[in-house]
């Protein structure tokens, strides 16, 4: 067996083949899905979420499959940790909020801290050539009534478990 045989990328684009053709019909639409919270500057891990997915695209599309990359983002998260870059008195305020209504506390650039990190990691992955379909939470709160939030206890709740 070849080394490419092995690779990582074509075992996994033979399983989703695999599966369309004893499933569903050639033609059918695939979406290869990957999304974040955008909570930090880009790095190496979050790069990875969007590359590994373009590539089973891609590979997909090279196979005669309708292939669509769909992107993420769950910028509607709630910020909870403060970078290390900043202090908490300059941000100690927003922790709870939703990451697209939390200050762009790199520059003051963008609408939110959370467009900024998203801004910067759509701006890379297009440098590489790669432009999936974007989706971003935070539309729906103009869509959506507000709901209570119930993330506090909820986390207590949870932390105190890890004690017992």
């Amino acid at each position: 067996m070849s080394t490419l045989n092995n690779f990582w990328l074509k075992q996994t684009a033979d399983r989703v083949e695999e599966y369309i053709k004893r499933v569903k019909k050639q033609n059918t639409p695939i979406i290869c899905a990957a999304g974040m919270t955008p909570s930090c500057p880009i790095h190496a891990g979050i790069l990875r979420e969007g590359l590994i997915t373009y590539f089973i695209t891609k590979e997909l599309k090279s196979r005669g499959f309708n292939a669509k990359f769909i992107f993420y983002w769950d910028d509607f998260d709630h910020f909870v940790k403060i970078p290390y870059y900043t202090s908490h008195k300059e941000v100690g305020e927003h922790i709870g909020k939703p990451l697209c209504d939390t200050p762009d506390v790199f520059s003051n650039k963008f609408d939110s801290f959370g467009a900024h990190n998203i801004y910067e990691f759509e701006a890379c992955l297009a440098r590489l050539g790669i432009k999936p379909v974007y989706n971003y939470q935070c539309i729906f709160r103009f869509i959506l009534p507000p709901i209570p939030v119930l993330s506090l206890p909820l986390n207590f709740y949870k932390h105190s478990l890890k004690t017992l």
